[in-house]
């Protein structure tokens, strides 16, 4: 007996909707389109030592409470692409601010010198940037290299795995991450799990879930520092499907730690935020 028309048309559909559901993710530069981002981030950091005396004696009031904030807008317009698969991309940053509070008084950092710079490349279909040129007499190799690391930064953030992702599967990755505490620089590595929850209306949703342990053993100068903590933390995340591309990153941190410092222990709470929006327009000439 052969099996109903309707049940062959709801099979069919059912099989191809399943299909869709898998979808291999890329992050890539598409000719001719404009990508506006703004990224702000802000950690807040509240410490307190065993050896109180001695920094209430050099006039330092406690807990030592300590909030940084870092705001950058970046822009990214690409051309149209050539017989050899290639297009122009122009990168600037737009603004980039800084500041830094300890106890309520507040301080800006200094204009950054990048601002307003346009850095010239070529960038392929499949992917791959190669930068051509920075203009400007005011940059010297330092502050060129900084420029390049800020901007493999930016693209290189979030790396999907090699394979198709359904709904409901999960991939992982781990990013450095650095703190300064009481002049030594804190390295430890971020570990990000992040799920695929639901493809609505061209969009891809996912969780993230954050976690961090660290224990370091270090010297600077003669001066011993030992630190265990641990951190956790969650957020989402939204990928343009059409445009191959994450428009929406928000995320935040939460660890404890504690460190030995000469007689010194310093305990304290972290807090970290971020968020990254991109809007993707048509380019302008």
């Amino acid at each position: 007996m052969k099996p109903p028309l309707l049940f062959i048309l709801v099979f069919l559909i059912f099989g191809q909707l399943k299909a869709q559901q898998s979808i291999l993710f890329k992050i890539k530069y598409v000719p001719a389109l404009s990508y506006d981002t703004n990224i702000s981030m802000e950690m807040n950091m509240t410490g307190d030592a065993a050896d109180m005396e001695k920094i209430k004696a050099s006039g330092t009031k406690m807990p030592v409470t300590m909030t940084t904030s870092t705001k950058m807008t970046t822009s990214v317009q690409t051309g149209t692409v050539n017989a050899a698969s290639e297009f122009p991309i122009i990168f600037t940053f737009k603004d980039i601010k800084s500041t830094k509070a300890v106890n309520g008084t507040e301080t800006s950092s200094p204009a950054n010198p990048i601002i307003g710079v346009k850095i010239y490349g070529t960038y392929t279909t499949e992917g791959k940037i190669t930068l051509d040129s920075i203009p400007g007499k005011a940059l010297n190799e330092s502050i060129k290299t900084v420029i390049s690391s800020m901007l493999s930064s930016l693209i290189n953030q979030l790396r999907f795995p090699e394979k198709a992702l359904s709904p409901g599967e999960s991939f992982t990755q781990e990013v450095p991450f650095n703190l300064p505490v009481a002049g030594f620089n804190m390295a430890s590595t971020i570990k990000i799990v992040y799920k695929l929850i639901s493809i609505e209306n061209n969009s891809a949703f996912f969780d993230m879930d954050q976690s961090m342990n660290f224990d370091m053993n270090m010297e600077k100068d003669g001066v011993k520092m030992t630190g265990k903590g641990i951190g956790k933390g969650g957020g989402k995340l939204v990928y343009d499907i059409a445009h191959n591309f994450p428009t929406t990153m928000s995320n935040g941190l939460d660890f404890n730690y504690q460190m030995q410092i000469k007689t010194m222990t310093m305990t304290g709470k972290a807090k970290i935020t971020s968020v990254h929006e991109t809007k993707i327009t048509p380019a302008t000439k």
